[in-house]
């Protein structure tokens, strides 16, 4: 199997990885959150898409999400976080280490995605929070910092402190949704080696921004 051309992108809630994603949609398949809860693909069923798929992957993933049959306690870790991971007392909460150690070899291109402007990023966090969790009205304005508590602001700080682990692990930087998409984004799609094809100068267009059609309305 040919892997050169595989991308994973791992993010931060409401970082512009869903356009990134499908920016590549007419050259790769897309896999949205495949080893989510609400989706529950098992590594094997990425391991087939892997060996029989007619087309590269891109696949976007939370770094939460771990399938529902990986036992971090059934395969050798040898990858960035051996040392962490032969640690004893790690527990469940930690096994999202040892399944990156799994995953990412099958990627030649690894994005990890955040946004800078933390207030911004909380204020798009929770509109999610708001459509999926709470059931408002997704065209209500409210005061996004103060109605943002307990588990909910949990999660969405967890998500970024994982991702600064991955990238010193990895030893890789961040990209930010701010230079991807207010910047030159024809120069961070050529930096992976692709060619800024015209859907991409489609999809990735800042008019598509969900809280920008909402302002709209």
């Amino acid at each position: 199997m040919d892997l050169e051309k595989n991308i994973i992108i791992i993010y931060v809630p409401r970082s512009g990885s869903t356009n990134l994603m499908n920016s590549f949609n007419d050259t790769h398949i897309c896999l949205n959150e495949p080893f989510s809860v609400k989706v529950g693909d098992t590594f094997e069923d990425f391991l087939n898409l892997v060996e029989n798929g007619d087309k590269p992957i891109v696949l976007k993933t939370g770094t939460d999400h771990v399938p529902k049959d990986f036992n971090p306690h059934n395969h050798e870790v040898s990858g960035p976080w051996q040392n962490e991971l032969n640690d004893p007392t790690l527990d469940d909460e930690d096994k999202w280490l040892d399944f990156f150690d799994l995953l990412l070899p099958y990627f030649k291109t690894i994005i990890l995605l955040d946004r800078k402007d933390y207030d911004d990023h909380l204020i798009a966090w929770n509109h999610l929070v708001s459509r999926i969790k709470i059931g408002m009205n997704p065209h209500e304005k409210y005061d996004v910092i103060e109605n943002l508590k307990g588990d909910f602001h949990y999660y969405f700080d967890r998500s970024k402190e994982r991702l600064k682990i991955i990238s010193k692990k990895l030893n890789k930087q961040i990209d930010y949704y701010e230079d991807i998409y207010y910047g030159d984004t024809q120069k961070f799609i050529e930096s992976l080696g692709f060619e800024f094809t015209k859907n991409m100068k489609k999809v990735l267009n800042t008019s598509n921004r969900y809280r920008r059609k909402i302002n709209e309305l």
